[in-house]
């Protein structure tokens, strides 16, 4: 750079110098007028209203991300040694928790503030489903593994019982194996 073009540029910085003297001084104005400071007070108030109407709104998730860390601790081997009735509560409350998720509201305007929760809707809504999956893929397998263990329990007591009980302590035994069975 030269020195004719350094000159313009500096020049230029002091022909603006004025817009930065006490008249014109936008910040001493603004800091100095109580309109302005009454509106900032108001407006102040009226964000931390919003701001608490949003965090209540919030809460009606709580419920479904506790449900969500609940579900992806399951277990699926527990359900080895439950009862039918019990595994048929466990699959009626995730069918419950789906159908709760997709009653979920997933726009919301409040005041100045548009919400979208359609992500948060989607992320809870695979928990319950995948814990169907879970249930739909280990029922079948778990039933067999029953089925093929009764199947070899009945072999066993069958044998016994082919060979004709002599005495009744024999029998007795037999039917009550039968009887657990």
């Amino acid at each position: 750079m030269n020195q004719p073009e350094f000159e313009i540029y500096t020049s230029a910085q002091e022909f603006d110098d004025h817009l930065f003297d006490e008249t014109n001084d936008l910040m001493a104005l603004a800091i100095g007028s109580d309109f302005i400071y009454k509106e900032t007070e108001l407006t102040a108030e009226r964000m931390e209203v919003v701001f608490t109407q949003i965090e209540e709104y919030s809460h009606m998730f709580h419920k479904f991300l506790a449900i969500y860390d609940e579900n992806k601790k399951l277990d699926i081997e527990s359900f080895r040694d439950k009862s039918a009735s019990e595994i048929q509560m466990a699959m009626d409350m995730f069918i419950t928790q789906s159908e709760q998720i997709d009653e979920l509201e997933t726009k919301s305007k409040i005041k100045i503030c548009s919400l979208d929760s359609t992500e948060m809707k989607k992320t809870i809504r695979i928990s319950p489903v995948n814990c169907l999956n879970k249930m739909k893929d280990f029922l079948p397998q778990m039933v067999f593994e029953k089925v093929s263990d009764l199947c070899d329990k009945m072999k066993i007591e069958n044998e016994k019982v082919k060979k004709k009980p002599t005495k009744i302590d024999e029998f007795v035994e037999i039917k009550k194996n039968l009887i657990l069975l």
